[in-house]
């Protein structure tokens, strides 16, 4: 991997970070109004389907917006839980355990039909700590800025037409 990939995939993390409000302790999917003018898309895996879903950047606790489809299908995404991992392959270990976050404590939605969209990317440590630095639990102490580490966004919604 040459190192603009390395950072375009790094790019991407962010993106995705900062859309679902992760790095700043928010869930929002895409939790900002339609007409915010911070918006990304993002291509991610549905039940087997690749869809670009086009989301609203937005740094707001506890905001839970949609994210709406815009390739791959029609209709709008309604999430109700949201997990990112960050997996060191290098060392056969995650770098921090999964972390989850539920709408309405996992019972949002609960009797509405939901799919499950996820986007994963690979990267060095470093150039991922160069981008986003670290988490805010800190790396443990096996971790080397060489390490492979693949991280993987998953987000669980409600299909809307």
């Amino acid at each position: 991997m040459t190192s603009s990939t390395h950072r375009r995939a790094g790019s991407r993390v962010a993106r995705v970070l900062a859309a679902t409000g992760l790095v700043a302790g928010a869930a929002g999917f895409a939790a900002a109004p339609s007409f915010a003018a911070n918006t990304s898309d993002m291509t991610f895996d549905c039940n087997g389907q690749p869809i670009v879903i086009r989301v609203h950047e937005s740094h707001a606790d506890q905001s839970w917006g949609v994210g709406f489809v815009v390739e791959g299908g029609s209709g709008h995404l309604i999430p109700t839980s949201f997990t990112m991992s960050a997996y060191d392959s290098t060392q056969d270990a995650y770098l921090f355990d999964p972390q989850t976050m539920a709408k309405g404590s996992g019972n949002a939605n609960h009797n509405q039909d939901q799919i499950s969209c996820s986007q994963s990317f690979t990267a060095t440590l470093g150039d991922l700590l160069a981008e986003q630095g670290p988490p805010p639990g800190g790396l443990p102490d096996w971790a080397l800025p060489t390490d492979t580490v693949v991280t993987t966004f998953t987000v669980t919604a409600v299909p809307k037409g």
